[in-house]
């Protein structure tokens, strides 16, 4: 039983120091916090969501106001991951960053709509994005 106590306290201390920890920084040096630094390609990236438009893959970022981007990754009929990344912007590319700092995807704007964004995803490729806010009723 003590071994058990001791467990649960190590990880939410664990918990508690992730949450905590240092975040990645936008290319100014500072977080995307501020209001100016949520800002890419145009768009207000506050309280938005971009959802990959794709017949297979699963891939959509919903940006919170910290700095923070809650990502949910996978294949359609397959598996799916949430995890809490970080992003920031690098000259007029986005990137999105693990919290271990690794690089995961990058971004950067080739056509902007009013609905959708076109991107060069870094690999030669065109992706293109939903451009969603939780307001926004569903048709």
């Amino acid at each position: 039983m003590m071994l058990h106590k001791i467990f649960t306290l190590l990880l939410i201390f664990g918990a508690v120091l992730i949450l905590h920890a240092e975040r990645p920084v936008g290319e100014s040096g500072k977080r995307n916090s501020d209001a100016e630094a949520q800002t890419w390609a145009g768009l207000d990236l506050r309280n938005c969501m971009l959802n990959l438009k794709s017949d297979h893959e699963v891939r959509w970022y919903f940006f919170h106001g910290d700095g923070s981007v809650s990502v949910t990754i996978g294949e359609k009929d397959g598996l799916i991951a949430s995890p809490l990344w970080y992003w920031r912007k690098s000259g007029e590319w986005m990137q999105i960053l693990r919290s271990d700092g690794k690089l995961q995807f990058q971004m950067h704007p080739s056509k902007i709509g009013e609905s959708e964004i076109a991107v060069d995803n870094g690999r030669g490729e065109t992706e293109v994005f939903e451009i969603k806010r939780p307001e926004e009723k569903r048709k």
